[in-house]
């Protein structure tokens, strides 16, 4: 995998770097949420895929020979959906990285519970 590290980790030891660490967590009320902006998370991709395969055969849930087997059952079943839903998914995206649409954040089980019963 090489090289993928945390976006908290990174952004954690920027702050120490910067010396603005404890700022910075009193700003954030001790709970860094990251988001799309600060690319803690995101819509996931072929790109994305690849990684989190690589994660699998790094630590043995799944062997080299399952990857490109695993790649094709993906691209065939993103391949499947409607231009539709990928052109939707993409404005979703925009619309989240432009403020436009607001994602509630979820710092603990009780929230992520909460969201859940929201939104199903």
């Amino acid at each position: 995998m090489g090289g993928v590290i945390d976006v908290g980790v990174t952004t954690a030891a920027q702050w120490v770097a910067e010396g603005t660490f404890r700022e910075k967590i009193q700003e954030e009320n001790g709970v860094w949420v990251g988001g799309m902006k600060n690319n803690a998370v995101g819509i996931s991709d072929m790109s994305s895929l690849e990684t989190f395969l690589e994660f699998g055969i790094e630590t043995g849930e799944i062997t080299y020979d399952e990857f490109p087997e695993i790649k094709q059952k993906v691209r065939d079943m993103r391949d499947a959906q409607p231009d539709w839903v990928w052109e939707g998914v993409n404005e979703l995206k925009n619309r989240i990285l432009n403020d436009e649409v607001t994602v509630p954040p979820a710092a603990t089980s009780e929230e992520i519970q909460e969201i859940r019963n929201k939104y199903g």
